[in-house]
């Protein structure tokens, strides 16, 4: 099984959708959305990740269902105690050896 998280494009919140930069990025994304070979998808109910979504899945004649759960997902890097982790987001370690969770 594979996962894929994708975040929405730049946004802009008091409109709840996508920003001209965001859609420039939407739209990169959908670009190369083929190659992504993409399954079930499920999307955040707000505008800006519908809107993101929405590029991608159109170039691969996919629909995804909106889940509620998906609104506040508060992604966190677990790396600390774990090489394999840290050699694979080693900026996630700050030089005073502090473990940040960038998102």
């Amino acid at each position: 099984m594979r996962l894929l998280f994708i975040r929405h494009g730049d946004r802009d919140y008091t409109t709840d959708s996508l920003t001209e930069q965001g859609i420039k990025e939407a739209k990169a994304l959908a670009a190369c959305a083929e190659e992504l070979d993409l399954g079930d998808c499920y999307m955040s109910p707000y505008g800006r990740a519908q809107e993101t979504a929405s590029y991608c899945l159109e170039a691969n004649g996919k629909t995804a269902e909106a889940m509620v759960w998906l609104s506040r997902f508060a992604p966190k890097l677990e790396v600390e105690g774990d090489e394999e982790m840290q050699l694979a987001f080693p900026d996630a370690i700050l030089p005073d050896g502090l473990v940040t969770y960038p998102i």
